[in-house]
């Protein structure tokens, strides 16, 4: 049995130890090199990852019929916008109907006239991945503003009428979309688009009869909208609260509606 005492014995235990250490260092000091190399790339590749991070959120202009700004992430947008709808007409007439109504003229008489029919601010946007707001106002209120709100007030109104002034969540299931605040109730394919896309300024007298005589169709409320995938058929359902001004303030008990399309 050959014991460490031995000066053999020493010396290859001598000579074990030295080559597990030089062996040890080296390992040591490749890893330290290859740490070193790998580190201006790994540096790299962090501060671009929180670069990307921190511009996530920025917001981007672009004009899209109107200035849009949103994110690069998608996640947050604002669109601004509005619309002027001005109308203008003159007559030209011979002798006879503009005699006076007593000897057969028109009554009223042809008067040349002029009227900016909608003159609004609009904006919008989406401030989260689910959800979207908008606010709208017209400054060529149409509207009468004779209400318990402004008993003062008996001819059009001085005011900016409150239009679209809603929040909105959307995916949800089977929902689709839930949306609270100032809105269109669905009464009605011609009152339910915008007045953008009409053929005219204005809508059939059906519509100005029944839907919005005295608050242009918008009320205060809480309804939820949804479609098929290919957008052929949609339906709305809404809870609202009935108005006589096109500011959405009531302070009568009762008097809601419930509208389903």
């Amino acid at each position: 049995m050959t014991r460490f005492g031995d000066k053999p014995a020493r010396l290859l235990a001598t000579c074990l130890f030295a080559l597990a250490a030089w062996l040890v260092t080296a390992v040591a000091v490749s890893h330290g090199q290859e740490l070193a190399a790998n580190a201006s790339p790994v540096a790299e590749r962090v501060s671009a990852i929180e670069t990307v991070d921190l511009r996530r959120n920025d917001l981007h202009a672009r004009w899209d019929h109107g200035l849009v700004l949103e994110s690069a992430a998608g996640e947050f947008g604002l669109r601004i916008g509005g619309r002027v709808q001005a109308d203008a007409s003159g007559f030209t007439a011979g002798a006879g109907p503009l005699l006076p109504p007593a000897l057969a003229g028109l009554n009223p008489p042809l008067n040349g006239a002029a009227n900016f029919r909608r003159a609004r601010l609009r904006a919008g946007g989406q401030l989260a991945a689910a959800s979207e707001w908008a606010a709208e106002f017209d400054f060529a209120n149409q509207m009468t503003a004779y209400n318990a709100a402004f008993p003062t007030l008996t001819g059009p109104g001085s005011l900016p009428a409150m239009k679209d002034l809603w929040l909105q969540v959307h995916d949800l299931p089977w929902m689709g979309r839930l949306r609270i605040g100032n809105q269109k109730d669905a009464y009605g394919f011609e009152h339910v688009g915008d007045s953008r896309w009409l053929n005219f300024m204005e809508r059939s007298f059906n519509q100005d009869a029944f839907e919005g005589p005295f608050n242009d169709g918008y009320l205060p409320g809480i309804q939820l909208l949804n479609q098929t995938a290919d957008g052929r058929i949609a339906w709305y359902l809404g809870e609202f609260k009935n108005t006589a001004n096109p500011f959405g303030f009531a302070n009568s008990s009762g008097g809601s509606e419930t509208v389903g399309r």
